[in-house]
């Protein structure tokens, strides 16, 4: 994922720098490409280029801008962790910055833990572990505890029957919300689970973190990260989404 941007600078309708990226000037071009990726995240440079009729050079320049200036902050990719499995929540005790720096490390690098983000209020971490069943869930959950063990007060584990797909502000002044999906793609992912789904490995394990920490990583980049072959991977994204696995880009 691409970093949070905070106090980014933008860019106003003459050019000058400000801290603010609402105050940013979008024009009609940046808002049909921020409608494709909406569309499709994992859309290459020529093919939303196509799609705007840009060229693949300035739409890849207007996409690098919309990131610096923070009108991007991230690219998501939605699973359903209702097969994924387990959220747990986390409640520390009074520790350091820097032990808390490394639990996150260690959380963020442990091949089960697919995401974590913090909390406000009772618990102050919310993680989700990538489980088949049961009992790797809890030999994961226990793998953890172990290490992290003394800092927690107290935990809570909850499973996912269901996911949430994000909506997003209409960009060309339609007068109705949309969530920006295709019917087609609509339909695609609400019935996976009709469908067989699939033994989940640490291959697509692999894969799936990535995704979920930038759903626009390269397929050259799963490779580099993973030492999965690239047409293994390309195979193994689209196997997860036609289980329903891979909700959306």
């Amino acid at each position: 994922m691409k970093r949070s941007v905070r106090n980014a600078p933008s860019i106003n309708a003459i050019g000058a720098v400000t801290n603010d990226p609402s105050s940013a000037v979008l024009d009609l071009l940046d808002r049909k490409i921020l409608h494709a990726l909406n569309d499709d995240v994992r859309a290459s440079y020529a093919q939303i280029a196509r799609r705007v009729r840009s060229s693949k050079d300035v739409v890849k320049y207007r996409i690098d801008r919309l990131e610096r200036i923070g009108i991007i902050q991230g690219y998501v990719t939605i699973f359903e962790f209702g097969y994924w499995g387990y959220k747990t929540l986390i409640a520390f005790s009074h520790i350091t910055p820097a032990r808390e720096r490394e639990i996150l490390r260690y959380l963020s690098s442990h091949p089960l833990v697919n995401w974590l983000t913090p909390c406000a209020g009772t618990y102050d971490l919310a993680i989700a572990i990538m489980a088949k069943n049961p009992r790797e869930f809890d030999e994961g959950l226990r793998s953890i505890l172990a290490e992290i063990g003394p800092a927690v007060k107290e935990y809570k584990v909850s499973t996912s029957i269901g996911s949430h797909t994000f909506g997003y502000t209409p960009i060309f002044g339609a007068q109705h919300a949309s969530d920006g999906m295709t019917e087609a793609r609509r339909r695609k992912s609400t019935q996976g689970f009709a469908k067989r789904t699939p033994n989940i490995d640490e291959k697509d394990r692999a894969i799936a973190k990535i995704l979920h920490v930038n759903a626009r990583s390269s397929l050259t980049a799963i490779w580099q990260a993973t030492d999965i072959p690239v047409d293994t991977v390309k195979y193994r994204i689209k196997r997860m989404m036609d289980a329903g696995i891979i909700k959306r880009f």
